[in-house]
């Protein structure tokens, strides 16, 4: 998916000279495409960090059946809880060689993620590299758009119809201290 992602940003010719993987999924993402470099910007929502550590190795031992189930519901939840409560925008790390690059302006920049889900995190790593430098043409790209109502729409989708996708670096299907399985 990854290298299909890519083949749909060639095929609009867009040309960027400065990748960009929002960590820490989109950093598995930007791995895969064929660029000499890339840059990592932190920019989680905060759940992320709670599924770690023995809530990631109690759900690599459940059946797959039972991680979907799951992660259907994360998704339902957290759309809820959105409706409700709008998403506030992530403070962003970048860090100085990136920004040192982007304050020359004029680059072609592609920001990518592995998903959309509310597009908070998206959304502020865009702002940030914005913030930096207006002079740079930012586009955006991600494999999935799990949602109809979302803060940012990416330039580049392989799927935007609501899709969720068990990715190989999900913490319920790889266990980090040993790498993806």
């Amino acid at each position: 998916m990854c290298a299909d992602l890519q083949g749909l940003i060639r095929k609009s010719e867009y040309n960027y000279e400065v990748l960009i993987g929002v960590a820490r999924a989109g950093v598995y993402v930007a791995e895969k495409f064929d660029a000499k470099k890339f840059y990592i910007v932190k920019s989680q929502r905060g759940g992320t960090v709670v599924k770690r550590g023995i809530v990631n190795s109690i759900l690599l031992k459940m059946p797959t059946f039972f991680n979907c189930f799951l992660r259907v519901l994360e998704a339902k939840i957290l759309e809820w809880k959105d409706a409700f409560k709008r998403p506030t925008l992530k403070e962003v790390e970048i860090d100085e060689k990136l920004t040192l690059r982007l304050k020359e302006g004029g680059h072609k920049v592609l920001i990518v993620d592995d998903a959309v889900d509310s597009g908070c995190s998206l959304l502020s790593v865009v702002k940030a590299v914005k913030r930096i430098s207006s002079e740079n043409i930012i586009r955006t790209a991600v494999i999935t758009v799990t949602r109809k109502k979302v803060l940012i729409k990416p330039d580049y989708a392989l799927f935007r119809n609501s899709t969720l996708l068990r990715f190989p670096w999900a913490g319920d299907v790889c266990d980090d201290s040993k790498g993806l399985q």
